[in-house]
């Protein structure tokens, strides 16, 4: 999980980060690839709720103001 990319112009690489560094954590606490997590902006300073599933090849991170996250 050491590439993120944006999947949206209205997702900054900072909130794109965040939500890499979120899961991350959430991977190593509870081995789960499909999370919900709550994610802090640096940006908007306002916690936005991304889910997260993983397909096999990347996972996929959404929610928030029309965010989308993909971390390989």
């Amino acid at each position: 999980f050491n590439n993120v990319y944006r999947g949206s112009s209205v997702t900054s690489t900072q909130f794109s980060l965040a939500v890499r560094d979120a899961y991350v954590r959430n991977y190593l606490d509870t081995g789960d690839l499909n999370a919900t997590l709550s994610v802090y902006s640096s940006v908007t300073y306002n916690s936005y709720s991304m889910s997260c599933s993983d397909n096999g090849q990347f996972v996929t991170c959404t929610g928030g103001n029309n965010a989308i996250v993909y971390i390989v």
